[in-house]
């Protein structure tokens, strides 16, 4: 296994307000964990909670076709996982239109990167704000 810290971006539900900083639950603890290693060409395993503390992990430039496996622990809080309609919706941790593709009760998500940018975030609250959310740019 090997220790890495690259993918995490969450989202705010509409109505609950903005946060400025991560959550408590998210602020005094270490995201990093232990991943299993890449065995399949074209396959990436990512830390969903990585943003909370890596702006770099916010965001992926991978080929398109490659798969993703977004995985986090429910340790310090749950997390999901919402595929935003757009940049905008990104940006403004958006998730009036957004599409939930895993809900709390799993702790990783796969998808196949498209051929356009794809953005995801947490919908739970403070979450996205916070930094855990993942935006995905093919080549």
């Amino acid at each position: 296994m090997r220790s890495a810290l690259l993918c995490g971006l969450l989202g705010n539900a509409a109505g609950f307000g903005s946060y400025p900083a991560p959550p408590e639950d998210h602020a005094d603890h270490d995201h990093d964990m232990d991943l299993p290693e890449e065995t399949e060409p074209g396959s990436h395993t990512l830390n969903w909670q990585a943003g909370f503390t890596d702006t770099l992990a916010r965001e992926q430039t991978i080929p398109a076709g490659d798969s993703i496996t977004l995985m986090w622990t429910n340790d310090y809080g749950s997390h999901n996982v919402y595929m935003m309609p757009d940049k905008e919706a990104f940006d403004a941790c958006d998730f009036s239109d957004a599409t939930m593709l895993a809900d709390s009760s799993v702790t990783e998500y796969t998808f196949t990167v498209a051929e356009e940018p794809m953005y995801f975030a947490c919908e739970i609250q403070g979450h996205c704000f916070g930094g855990q959310k993942l935006a995905v740019h093919p080549y």
